[in-house]
Order: C-alpha cells, then structure tokens, then sequence
C-alpha cells in the first residue's frame, strides 16, 4: 500500500442564483453567482499545490438540475484543469443535470451512478485504492444510500455518498445513522449534503465538509474542503482548508463605552476586507441613537471603512438612561406598555400586531416564522426607538 492524498468536497452550488438578493443589489448579486466557480476554481489550485491524487466531490455540484450551458462548461473546464482523477457521486440538487451530450466532463472525471459502483484508482508510485459510491437519481429519496455501500476489504476503501446522517424518517434526502458505516470495509465516507463540516467519526472516518462557499448569512465563518493523507492504510492527516471566495460574518459588538471611531476601529479588527458581514448592536450609550436614527449612513460609513459589505445590523442596543416605567409621564407609560407587551403569550402578540385584516392577510406568515426571542426584541426595538424620538423632540 502506497502513501497519498486526496481532496474530500461536497456541495458546490455552481450557478446558485441568488435571486432574492439581486432584487436589492444586482452587483452584490454577481459577486456571490461569480464567489461559487471562484471557490471551486480554489479548490483546483488546492489540488495542484498539495499534489493530490485525487478529488472527491460528494454531490450537489449545481445547485439546480435547469443547469445553464455556461454554469456545466466553466464546471467542466474546471474539472479539467485539475489534471488528477475526480471521483463524484449526484446529490439531491443534481440529480439530474442538463447539455450533458453538448457538453461532455472531461476524460478525468468518473461520476457514481444511480446502483453501487466501485473505481478502482492507480497510485502514481504503486499501490491502488479503492472508490465506492452511489448517487442521487431523483430529487426526493427516504432510501437509504449509505447502507447500499461496502468494500472489498483488500484495499483502503473510500466511500462517497450525498446522504442525511440521522435526519430522522422524515428525511427526504437518503436519511441514515451512524451504524450504517460500520463494519463496511470502508476506511473514510466522504459525505455531502450538510453545509456545516463535521467530523462525526474517526473508526472508520465519517466526515461532512461542509459547503467550500458560503451562500447567506446563516452559512458564516470559513468555508472550504478537508485534504486527507493516507499512509499505512490508514488516515494520518486530516487538514481543514479554507476555500471561500466571499466570507460570512455573524458578529455582536458591543457599544458600550464607544465612540463613532472605537465602534468602527472594533468592527474593523474582526473583518476581512471583501466579506459580507451581519452586525448584533448590543450595549447601550449615545450611539445607540445614531445607529437608529441613521441607519443607512452608518451602515455606508462601515462598508467604507472596512471595505466589506453590511448585510444587515440587527439593533438590539439602548439608549443611556430609560426611563423607568411606573410614573406619570409619557416616557414611563411607553416603557410602562413595552414591558408588558414584551411578556405576553407570542399567539396573543401577533394578533395584536396583525389585528386588521389586510395585515392579517399578507404579514401574520412574517411574523408567525419569527422565534419567541425574535418577537421579544421587536418589540423592545419598537419601544425603544418610541423613547428615542420622544427624547429627541422634547430636547
């Protein structure tokens, strides 16, 4: 058995749309379709660099079946440009792909098919290994792919499959446990189908990813593929690699004690330039009135500092000093109702907030897909921002 190396990636997205945002900013929208091929054209550099043998690619390389002549050309030039064997198996989202007859993968791509299929793949200096795999053959499936699975038992075996590690029965995407990959002659299961990496195993390696580019404010943090060294038969190494093009950020600052200058030297020292990044203000102090009142320049002046582009800043931030609810002024009855509200059962508060019938009608979904803490905070922000304004006039 000979010493190598590899490149476990799963869940790609090429050609992700990102529709909801290009109604906002077309632009922004360009960077994040063009983020997914730069993400996998890392990937290939990757492979040149470590000088991988090969490339696991454990499905979902599209991110929709309607794939666009020029999304499957750039994936196939890609492919190419790895110039070492990639080993692919379909997930849920390509199941199905289109122009494969107009345009055919390369010579050094071998996709899985819809049964168990085994490749058997040559060490450059000696020695094989061993593929097993099955893919996606329809958008929706509660079989179990992983348990289809098995090696030889005479070479180190890799497994591939897109699957749903204990999703429950009412998985839709080839739902599976942990026991499913034990005692299968299988030394590593690369997975896909999770855009979280996770090492779930190590007797035998039971590995997720996880997404090599993030696609929203929920995908944060880095983002990229696993390069495993095998020697001895065995998994010696198993090395995380960042590979994303466009970073996520979910950061909370605190505005306690700040400036306009400190806030911004914060938000600064946790950013990198270029990354999309969604700001919790939290705190309280005279800032908290300048991020309310304007939002939009505070959110310009962010972007221009730190050369990233802001999501969103979810204000969660006081002002100094509240008033103290229970007296007779108006600001207390304001803090006076807030507090109460804020304790009220969430199927009585969205009545409240919806209490006319064409609110009822096109906003009582918004509000009712909110969690508990999110209502909570709405209505903090509301009875805030009353206390502000009130401020602000009587001053």
């Amino acid at each position: 058995m000979s010493d190598f190396k590899f490149i476990h990636c799963a869940d790609l997205h090429l050609g992700s749309r990102f529709a909801g945002v290009r109604s906002k900013d077309k632009e922004l929208a360009e960077k994040m379709v063009e983020s997914t091929f730069e993400s996998f054209s890392n990937i290939i550099d990757l492979a040149h660099s470590e000088k991988v043998d090969f490339i696991v690619i454990s499905g979902d390389m599209f991110d929709s079946d309607t794939v666009t002549p020029r999304t499957r050309y750039r994936y196939a030039e890609l492919l190419k440009e790895a110039e070492v064997p990639c080993y692919i198996v379909r997930g849920n989202h390509d199941f199905r792909t289109g122009w494969e007859d107009s345009i055919p993968l390369p010579p050094n791509a071998h996709e899985f098919g819809g049964e168990p299929e085994t490749f058997i793949h040559n060490i450059n200096n000696g020695g094989q290994v061993e593929l097993v795999g099955i893919s996606f053959t329809s958008k929706h499936t509660k079989e179990n792919l992983a348990s289809k699975l098995t090696g030889s038992g005479n070479l180190f075996t890799i497994g591939c499959v897109h699957c749903d590690v204990d999703g429950g029965d009412d998985s839709d995407y080839a739902p599976c446990s942990l026991i499913d990959f034990t005692g299968k002659n299988v030394d590593y299961w690369a997975l896909g189908h999770i855009h979280k990496r996770d090492i779930l195993n190590e007797r035998p390696y039971v590995v997720y990813p996880g997404n090599p580019q993030g696609r929203n404010i929920k995908e944060s943090g880095e983002k990229g593929v696993y390069v495993v060294t095998v020697a001895d038969n065995a998994v010696r190494n198993l090395k995380f690699v960042p590979t994303h093009a466009i970073l996520w950020e979910n950061k909370e600052i605190n505005i306690t004690g700040h400036n306009l200058n400190s806030f911004l030297d914060e938000v600064l020292s946790f950013t990198e330039k270029g990354s999309v990044i969604r700001l919790t203000i939290t705190g309280k102090g005279p800032l908290n009135h300048m991020i309310r009142s304007e939002y939009d320049d505070i959110v310009k002046t962010i972007e221009h500092r730190t050369g990233s582009i802001v999501e969103s800043m979810d204000i969660r931030s006081k002002p100094e000093k509240l008033p103290v609810s229970g007296g007779n002024d108006l600001l207390s009855k304001v803090m006076e109702v807030t507090e109460s509200v804020e304790t009220i059962d969430r199927n009585e508060l969205t009545d409240m907030i919806c209490s006319t019938g064409v609110s009822r009608n096109h906003l009582l979904s918004y509000f009712e897909k909110m969690s508990d803490d999110e209502l909570k905070n709405l209505v903090t922000d509301a009875g805030t921002s009353l206390v502000e304004r009130f401020s602000e006039v009587s001053e």
